[in-house]
């Protein structure tokens, strides 16, 4: 079914790998170069998994929520012009990353150090970062009274 969606819409399917799940899914990362992500509904741990595994990803964000969690992702890695809001930057960043091989090479060989040394992978930080933000939004100055 996917393949006659594609076909409809002009794509060359000899060019796209269909795969089955697997349980060792990780390591096909290890063969791509770009992971372009989907919207409205964006990655989530795909995406995590992705960078983890070295592979940077192309994302595009909106207002809502569900749009923004792969954004989110790249923000906290210092990444954010990975992102983009509207579709013309996201093939445009997705054009640009793909011709870069300079950046493509320093993004495979460090994206799960930057991930290691990021909020990301230290969930105590992120949950201290967290509730001070709510704290904040709440016009509180210090943590919650027990």
């Amino acid at each position: 079914i996917a393949k006659e969606r594609f076909k409809k819409i002009g794509l060359d399917v000899a060019r796209i790998d269909f795969e089955p799940a697997s349980r060792d899914y990780l390591r096909r990362y290890l063969a791509v170069d770009i992971a372009l992500d989907t919207y409205p509904y964006t990655g989530g741990g795909t995406t995590f998994d992705a960078l983890y595994m070295g592979v940077p990803v192309v994302t595009r964000y909106g207002l809502r929520r569900n749009t923004r969690f792969s954004f989110s992702l790249l923000q906290n890695l210092e990444l954010a012009y990975l992102a983009a809001d509207n579709l013309g930057k996201y093939i445009a960043t997705a054009v640009y990353l793909a011709q870069n091989g300079e950046l493509l090479q320093y993004l495979h060989r460090n994206l799960r150090t930057m991930m290691q040394n990021s909020v990301l992978c230290r969930p105590a930080d992120y949950t201290r970062e967290l509730e001070a933000k709510y704290d904040e939004i709440m016009g509180q100055d210090e943590g919650c009274e027990n």
